[in-house]
């Protein structure tokens, strides 16, 4: 009888010593996930743009690694309450990338990336050539820089370099950010189909 009682006890503590290892390490992947980390995936596609034969894209989506897909673009699970943090990043390099394929380079694009991130900057450079719509070859060199320090759902990352972008960049950038009371520029229009 006493044998038997020894063996449970020992077997619950087995039990409960297994129970707390699963509830700590599900603790720390939910922590690890939660956090503000600005890793990358490659994106190679642009929605709504299929690519001419031969181009190629290929630019980062950030997140933290824990929760995002492979190939970019989605989240899941734990952190989503960050999207907003990596949207910061994410929509204004995305929006670049579109309008180098849709405006620059409609003859065909090759754009690849490097990011660098020191302390708070996070530097995306992208390097992209191709043909433009009159046939002539051209390259871009571009960069992206972001201040990251402290990024959280309240202290977004800010884009520091937004003014050098060129001015046609700047007028689509402006209707992104306000669909509802900016014109489309005719060029994004036309790379619907849609005649203005």
């Amino acid at each position: 009888m006493k044998k038997t009682k020894n063996l449970l006890i020992i077997i619950l503590s087995v039990i409960l010593a297994l129970i707390l290892i699963a509830a700590i390490t599900i603790g720390v992947i939910y922590i690890n996930a939660a956090a503000v980390r600005f890793d990358h995936v490659d994106c190679d596609n642009i929605i709504g743009l299929e690519l001419k034969d031969g181009s190629t894209v290929n630019y980062p989506f950030f997140g933290n690694s824990l929760m995002i897909s492979e190939g970019g673009g989605s989240y899941g699970g734990v952190g989503l309450e960050n999207i907003d943090v990596y949207g910061a990043v994410n929509i204004p390099v995305c929006a670049y990338v579109e309008y180098l394929a849709r405006r620059v380079f409609i003859g065909g694009i090759n754009l690849d990336y490097t990011v660098e991130q020191s302390g708070g900057i996070l530097t995306v450079n992208l390097k992209a050539i191709g043909t433009d719509d009159s046939g002539k070859d051209i390259s871009i060199n571009k960069k992206l820089i972001f201040n990251i320090e402290n990024a959280s759902p309240e202290n977004l990352p800010v884009w520091v370099n937004e003014n050098d972008a060129d001015e046609e960049f700047k007028e689509y950038w402006n209707y992104l950010n306000n669909t509802s009371t900016t014109q489309m520029p005719d060029w994004y229009a036309e790379s619907f189909g849609i005649k203005k």
